[in-house]
Parts: structure tokens; sequence; C-alpha cells
């Protein structure tokens, strides 16, 4: 049956015009909604709707191809019995589908269908459907997509004045929907880019030519509410000019800084600027950069945040350690002075003992001298040993993975480690406890040091030390394994309690510390280890910092 059918009797030409205000009025529905809503689903599901109930009919679909490419992704949506029709969703627009449509730019019956080739199986797909009439989507000679209709619900034919409202209103919309179409493109473009920048760890303000803000990452939101607290939402910093962004009370001379690099059109990074309010302190490094447009003048500014406070004290802390250790090392030195010292006054003591016994004065006299000026001596290299042996505490709630991390970074580049790969195993969800986190570095400095120079005095090849934190039954575990030539049975018991070494140029001095600091954590050290398989050093922490059997 031919569902395009000349109806027979004359209708009214008001009649005709209401219908078509009607149709109009729809479509400029359609437009408001996709305004307020920019969800290309949405608007062609409302389409379908819209020409549903202009036309009496239950069933409809829409066919869209990406740009008018038959050879990328087409969309399909479907409302009544085609919203969900596999029949109808398999339809694929082949390129002599696409060609055929391009002839016709008006409404088609299915008994009008001529496609052939491969994808004639369409007029039967369309014909199980019991859809009744088509309507090619064609912009600029571009075949955009189809809409299909089905049976009216009254079972009468498409009349010619519906043929002329249906062809009408879908030429007026198919503009819409390419640039709908684009529209939403740009905009899932835009989503997608914001989501890359919002995943960026530091934060991103992008500032137009006059230093207003125009955009700002998660990142950089967040940081810059550290200092203004007051600060509701990203959407309330934009347009405000970067001196009240990067205030000077906040972000001492910050702006001046900025748009002096800015004026000079050349990458730079401002190192190590402070930025400072009654909670909190950060050093951040600046890096600032432009996007060119037409010109010069109206390029955009941006600037990239990266909060290197923990790096820098890291370093600090670092630092500290080599001191701590080089002092070490000056105080083993200067002991073997002592001793030498020592030598000279015990002998000083038995030489006056046996002036004495004869009664020589003038000698007990002098001697007793010589003894005062090595006291005195002794002293002076005594003086300059004290501040190196306290060992205060100091401990605040962290993680000890941020300090293994923070230790292993600093020894991978020296020299000593060279050959040898320092693996990590730290659980990422560790428990934080109550520790000196300089204290736990210099632990684990020295653990790491005896392990590498373990591996190098036997030329070891293939040098392997593996760190691991894991926590289990109350307690958080940090263990030390190297491939080394393991430990002897005898020396295990001795470690940490005595001056003991293995090493040729050592003084033991090093694990009497690491002892030290392990009761200062009220934790305790296991030792596994067989000669020629390596060792592994286990420090059990308590996560309350009760005492340990």
């Amino acid at each position: 049956m031919n569902a395009i059918t000349q109806n027979s009797t004359i209708y009214d030409e008001s009649t005709r015009v209401d219908k078509n205000s009607l149709a109009m009025d729809a479509l400029s529905e359609l437009a408001k909604q996709f305004t307020e809503h920019t969800d290309i689903e949405r608007l062609l599901t409302n389409l379908l709707f819209t020409l549903s109930g202009q036309f009496s009919v239950n069933n409809a679909f829409v066919i869209i191809l990406q740009q008018g490419d038959y050879t990328a992704k087409q969309f399909y949506y479907g409302i009544g019995k085609y919203k969900h029709n596999e029949l109808l969703e398999s339809i694929e627009m082949h390129i002599d589908i696409v060609e055929y449509f391009k002839n016709y730019n008006q409404p088609l019956s299915i008994d009008e269908l001529n496609i052939e080739g491969k994808s004639a199986n369409i007029i039967y797909k369309l014909y199980e459907a019991n859809v009744s009439i088509v309507v090619p989507l064609i912009l600029n000679n571009k075949f955009l997509g189809l809409i299909a209709l089905g049976e009216k619900v009254t079972g009468k034919d498409f009349s010619q004045n519906d043929i002329e409202i249906l062809s009408a209103l879908v030429n007026s919309i198919t503009p819409f929907i390419s640039n709908s179409f684009l529209f939403m493109e740009n905009s899932n473009l835009n989503t997608w880019y914001l989501e890359i920048l919002n995943s960026v760890k530091h934060g991103l303000f992008v500032f137009d030519k006059n230093f207003r803000l125009k955009s700002v990452n998660d990142t950089g939101f967040a940081l810059l509410k550290n200092f203004k607290s007051k600060i509701k939402h990203k959407k309330s910093l934009l347009d405000i000019s970067i001196d009240f962004i990067f205030t000077e009370s906040e972000f001492p001379r910050w702006a001046t800084k900025i748009k002096k690099a800015y004026m000079s059109q050349k990458k730079q990074i401002l190192k190590n600027q402070k930025a400072k309010s009654d909670k909190h302190e950060k050093i951040f490094n600046v890096s600032i950069n432009t996007i060119k447009h037409k010109t010069e003048a109206e390029s955009d500014l941006i600037i990239t945040l990266d909060d290197v406070t923990q790096l820098i004290e890291s370093e600090h802390r670092m630092f500290e350690m080599e001191k701590f250790a080089d002092k070490g090392v000056m105080a083993s030195s200067i002991a073997h002075e002592l001793n030498n010292f020592l030598g000279l006054l015990l002998g000083g003591v038995e030489l006056t003992s046996i002036y004495f016994n004869k009664g020589n004065r003038d000698k007990i006299t002098k001697n007793i001298e010589k003894l005062k000026d090595n006291i005195s001596k002794m002293q002076r290299f005594t003086a300059g040993l004290m501040d190196y042996t306290k060992l205060s505490t100091s401990k605040s709630i962290g993680d000890i993975n941020n300090v293994i991390e923070d230790v292993i970074s600093f020894l991978t580049v020296q020299k000593r480690y060279s050959g040898i790969h320092i693996k990590t195993e730290l659980l990422t969800e560790l428990e934080e406890i109550e520790f000196d986190g300089d204290q736990i570095a210099q632990l684990l400095l020295n653990f790491l040091n005896n392990a590498a120079d373990a591996i190098k005095e036997s030329n070891y090849e293939n040098g392997q030390i593996i760190v691991k934190t894991f926590q289990k039954s109350g307690f958080i575990y940090l263990s030390v394994q190297d491939n080394g030539p393991g430990i002897k049975e005898e020396v295990k018991n001795k470690l940490f309690k005595h001056h003991l070494t293995t090493k040729k140029s050592g003084h033991g001095y090093g694990l009497v510390t690491c002892g030290k600091i392990l009761n200062n954590h009220n934790a305790i050290v296991t030792i596994e280890s067989k000669e020629g398989n390596g060792a592994t050093f286990t420090i059990k922490f308590p996560k309350d910092g009760s005492l340990l059997d």
C-alpha cells in the first residue's frame, strides 16, 4: 500500500498554515531546550516526539552520521517500538545508501525506495518494522542521516499536507542538527580537555592579555584555597585580576615577577617562591609561559605551580643527615686521637708515680703540667663533639613511605650505589604512625649503606636491595633485604649493641646509633641471614607507640 496518497478532499488553507505554525513553534521550543541542555541525544529524542505528536505516530527513529561521514561512527535514537529495535539498529549507512538519498531532499514512502547493491536489505528492514515514511537529512549536498516514521495511529496514509509540513520541518531542523552535533563534539572535546587539565597534579592558571583569569584547574584552585579559604568555587575567580589572585600579602611580589616575565614573551621558571597564610606556608616553582594567538599582544599567560615544599624539606633533611653522618665519621677519627691522648696520660701517670716514689718533686711538677696540658687538648677535642652525640627525638604523625621514598631518591644517584638496583614494595594504604622522620631516615640510611657496602666489598654483580613496608596484627613493618654475602651467626647477636663492624674501614658507631633510634621508637629489629645468601633487616613498629616485648 502506498503510504503517500493524494487526499481527495480539498483541505482548508488556514488549517495548513496553522499546522505549519505549530510545527515551527515546536522547532523553536527544541532549539530553546538544546540551548539550555547541550545534549544531542535529548535533542533528537525530543525531535522524534515532536514529529510523532505532529503526525499522530507512536514509533520513530533517526540515524545520524558523524559529520556526514559514512565511514565514521553512526548514532541511532528511537522512540516507541523503535527505541530498542535490533533490526533497525543494524542498518548501516553504506556508500550506496548515502548516494541514493543524496539525490532526494524530500520524504519518501517505503514503496518508493529503490536501493540496489549490498545495502538493499535496508528496504526489507524498514518493511519488517512497519516504517511508513523516511526523510533524508541533506545539507549542502551532504547526507547527514535519516529520519523514519512508523504508521499513523489512525491507520490513515500521510496526506500531501503532511508531506509538505514534514519536508519543511525537516529542512528547517537539518542545519540545526548539524550545528548541534558539531557543538556537542566541541563540548565533549572541551570536557575532555578540562578533564586532562584537572588530572594534572600541578596548579594551572590561564590569564588573558590584561592579566585577568580565564581558567584554573582543580589543583590550582585547591592550592589557592589554602591561602584564601573564603573562596567557594572556581567560577568566582573568573575575570579577576592577577593582582587579586596572587595578592601581595600571601604571594609576595608574585604578580610583579609574573607580569615582567610575560612581557618578555619567553618561558621562565621562578624557583622557590614562597606563599604564606596564617595556617600554611608553602614553596612553589612557578612556570610562566604564553599561548600565542594572531598577535603577541593577544597571547594568553599560562602559570603552572609546582608545590616543592616537601622536596625542599626533604633536601634539607638529607643535608642535615649527611652533615650528621660526616660528623659521625669525624667523631670516630677524633676518638682515635683521644685514645692517643689517653695513652699519653696513662704513661704520664705511671711516670709521676715513679717520680713520687723517688721523691723527685721537680719532675713530678713538670709531669703534672704536661698531664694538664694534654687534658686541655682533650677538652678542646670533645667540646666539638657535644652537639653531635645527642640524639633527641621529635615525633609527629606521618607516613613512613614518604621518608623511604625521600631517602631512596637521594641515594640512587650516589656513586656508592652504582651497579646496585634499589627496588621498593611499599604498601600504598599504610597506616600513619608517630615517628621522628629524621631518625627513621638515618636508620634507613645506615641499613642501605651497609647493604650497599657489603655488596660492593664482596664484588657481587647485579646487586639488589629491596625495601618493603607492610602491616599486620597492629604493627607496621619496614624491611631492607639485600643479596650480598650475608652475616655470620656470631656477628648477628652483637649488632646494635656494640661498636662492631665487619667493614675494613668501619668503626661500628652507625649500628649503635640505630639501636638508640629503635629504642626511641619502642621498635625491634629482626635479622634473617645465611652466609652467601644476603641479609634481611625487618623493623617492627607498634601503631600505638607502646613497648614491644
